[in-house]
């Protein structure tokens, strides 16, 4: 998967965290990250626009070791 390349590239490069932002109600990729280690954070209310809707964003985060 590209996540866990990415996941394995900053942890090499020296990251410390990774975050993602993901529209808030989609599930599946909220799982995908949460399997991953990914927790959240907070949700960022009426971030986002798309069809003419505001929408949530989903904030995760990953501390790499």
């Amino acid at each position: 998967l590209v996540l866990t390349e990415l996941v394995e590239r900053a942890t090499a490069h020296g990251f410390h965290a990774l975050f993602a932002r993901i529209v808030a109600g989609h599930e599946a990729s909220i799982g995908l990250h949460a399997a991953l280690g990914f927790e959240v954070v907070g949700t960022e209310l009426e971030v986002g626009r798309k069809f003419g809707r505001w929408l949530d964003v989903t904030v995760m985060e990953l501390i790499l070791s």
